[in-house]
């Protein structure tokens, strides 16, 4: 849309731009069709695999429900042809003028703050630049990050306030399996012309309840997983092609693939389906959950990466083309405003206003009340979730399928989109549910009140504790290079100098006096301090090999002056040295642990010269400058000078 409705010029960096994506992606067809309408001219409609009208799930055995009940969805389902929905949206690219650039970015750093000096990723007032691993450098005045939720480009926030990630872990195996009869009309006990959304049920996995020492997750009531099956096409007489996936919803840590895919053998021998050829395995992972990008950076999110993906459920195909047109807005309306001139960073104001477009207060209310689901939901064993599911689809239809859509422009979703609307789906499903579920339930609401505080789930449901902030914005902040006007303080600096060069040869004279008067030579140090003319750059600095030890009492004062000058160099940091040659300002460099160095200009250290120059260790620095301010301090007998 940036290239296609905004007139933006756009490259998409992709390492492999041509190969197939692995993953496949389930529906709800009214979500499907109402994205489809939205995103005009995309033609989402024409990347439907396959359709199935009703979706059932089986969530009997237990609270009184029949081991062999289906409960049946009457919501159609869809499997996205993945292949012709990537060409549709390659399509898109090439008809405006995207280029599409084969190689990947690789960078050092886990997030890239406003101001990077090194590195791939180098941000400045009116962009950023990226180095790519093909050597190419690309100049862009926005970047987009949708490398998914385990990006090392965006910097989260602290996340103190919100449970950790969830995961989401799936072993899935599309295969040509034995029906029921020849017309392939049940395979086991699933139609084949409805989706299964799930199978919770566990009698498959009876021999395992009370095997000695079995690991936590290999106890199915204890470490839930579900079926989930597409059923395609018969490719013979009682032969039919199916895609089944076994599936931990999310649990914190993840089921093992191993274990996924154990139990989806079992499950389908249980139920007499025989597997006779597997064509496809996919292995599906999904973090969930988890704290929000930060505020104020200068790289946007999208998709997973921006934590778009349902914290509750897994899905995130149909909530990310929902952002596409609002997030698109906002980049090209902040790029091409010129509202205050150029003392804004268009760069940053696009990035804190596609933000803002993304995650209004009351989104994030309404995925602070989806987290907690997802949280419940990961604590509960297979009884409670069948008692859970039961009475989530017993609802009205419009309330559970806002909630599993549960984002801005999908079907539903004002269901879910105020506190007051959240508040009645949650009372009405509350009275839904069996008596275990509803004390689990209120359980684990005191607990995430204490342990995170009222900021996620009570603020997601009253009015009582504010709303988030919308702190995206950051309109009114000067770029660093504009702070106070340069020509006042470059002309305060040629008044100032001279001031300073005067005082300096005063107090050395003042100094060098009460040396020639003392009984004792003085020390080498401060011989040095008293022959130092302060403001000369390294590269001026001549002397004697670096590490030498000089001695007062041996050659001119020069040489020992030369002496000190060379053991300074050596104890200096090549960085340090660099900054002198080239710049006043400091530099900042963010690391992967989080830690900042800085860098700062030095002309002149010296204080015990046997002592390099020291490494701050710090929480926070206090960043103060001056204008070329010089202080001494008097240390028994020996002068300290700095700038």
């Amino acid at each position: 849309q940036l290239a296609a409705k905004h007139a933006c010029r756009v490259a998409l960096v992709d390492p492999r731009p041509d190969a197939a994506w692995p993953n496949n992606y389930g529906v709800w067809q009214t979500e499907w069709d109402a994205l489809d309408e939205a995103l005009e001219g995309m033609g989402l409609k024409d990347c439907v695999q396959y359709k199935w009208s009703n979706t059932d799930v089986f969530l009997g055995g237990h609270y009184n429900v029949p081991l062999s009940e289906r409960k049946r969805l009457p919501n159609a389902y869809a499997r996205v042809d993945k292949g012709a929905l990537k060409a549709a949206l390659r399509s898109q690219c090439e008809a405006n003028g995207v280029e599409v650039v084969a190689a990947k970015l690789v960078d050092e750093v886990t997030a890239t703050p406003n101001i990077f000096q090194k590195g791939n990723v180098v941000h400045d007032a009116e962009g950023t630049t990226l180095t790519l691993s093909s050597g190419r450098k690309l100049r862009a005045t926005t970047v987009v990050d949708a490398t998914g939720a385990e990006t090392r480009l965006i910097r989260r926030q602290d996340g103190t306030n919100v449970p950790p990630l969830g995961y989401q872990i799936a072993y899935g195996m599309e295969a040509e399996v034995s029906c029921v009869d020849d017309m392939c009309t049940y395979t086991g006990p699933y139609d084949n012309s409805a989706m299964l959304l799930f199978d919770y049920r566990t009698d498959c996995f009876k021999f395992r309840e009370f095997r000695p020492g079995a690991s936590f997750d290999a106890d199915p009531n204890l470490c839930p997983t579900f079926m989930y099956a597409m059923p395609m096409e018969t490719l013979s007489p009682g032969r039919r092609k199916v895609f089944f996936e076994e599936t931990s919803l999310v649990a914190r840590p993840a089921m093992t693939f191993e274990e996924c895919k154990k139990r989806a053998y079992e499950r389908l021998k249980h139920h007499g389906i025989e597997v006779y050829n597997v064509f496809e395995e996919e292995f599906c992972y999904i973090p969930m959950g988890g704290p929000l990008p930060e505020a104020g950076q200068r790289i946007v999110a999208f998709g997973a990466a921006a934590g778009v993906v349902h914290p509750a459920t897994g899905y995130q195909l149909c909530r990310s083309l929902a952002s596409v047109t609002p997030v698109a807005a906002a980049i090209a309306g902040a790029l091409s405003s010129d509202e205050e001139g150029e003392r804004r960073s268009r760069a940053e104001i696009a990035a804190a206003e596609a933000y803002s477009a993304l995650w209004t207060p009351e989104n994030i209310r309404q995925r602070d009340f989806a987290v907690f689901g997802g949280d419940f939901l990961m604590n509960q064993d297979a009884k409670k979730l069948s008692g859970f599911f039961n009475g989530f689809f017993s609802l009205p239809q419009s309330f559970w399928t806002g909630f599993l859509a549960g984002w801005p422009g999908l079907p539903n979703n004002e269901k879910h989109e105020t506190w007051q609307s959240r508040l009645e789906f949650g009372l009405r499903f509350f009275a839904l549910m069996p008596n275990p579920v509803r004390l689990a339930l209120m359980t684990d609401a005191v607990k995430a009140a204490a342990r995170y505080g009222p900021e996620g789930f009570l603020r997601s449901v009253t009015p009582f504790f504010g709303v988030p902030p919308d702190d995206h914005r950051l309109k009114s902040r000067p770029l660093a290079a504009e702070l106070g006007d340069a020509r006042a303080k470059e002309e305060a600096m040629r008044f100032l100098e001279p001031m300073a060069e005067e005082a300096e040869a005063v107090e050395v004279a003042e100094e060098a006096e009460a040396v020639a008067a003392a009984d004792d030579e003085p020390s080498a140090a401060a011989v040095a301090v008293l022959s130092f003319q302060p403001m000369k750059e390294p590269e001026a600095w001549g002397g004697a090999d670096a590490g030498s030890e000089p001695d007062a009492k041996a050659g001119t004062e020069a040489d020992v002056e030369a002496a000190i000058k060379s053991d300074m160099i050596a104890d200096m940091e090549a960085d340090i040295k660099s900054d002198i040659a080239s710049d006043t300002s400091p530099s900042v460099e963010h690391d992967a642990t989080e830690e900042t160095k800085i860098s700062i200009k030095v002309d002149t250290y010296v204080d015990e010269m046997e002592s390099p120059l020291p490494e701050i260790d710090a929480n926070t620095f206090f960043l103060i400058t001056a204008a070329r301010g010089l202080s001494r301090a008097r240390q028994g007998g020996r002068r300290t000078v700095r700038e």
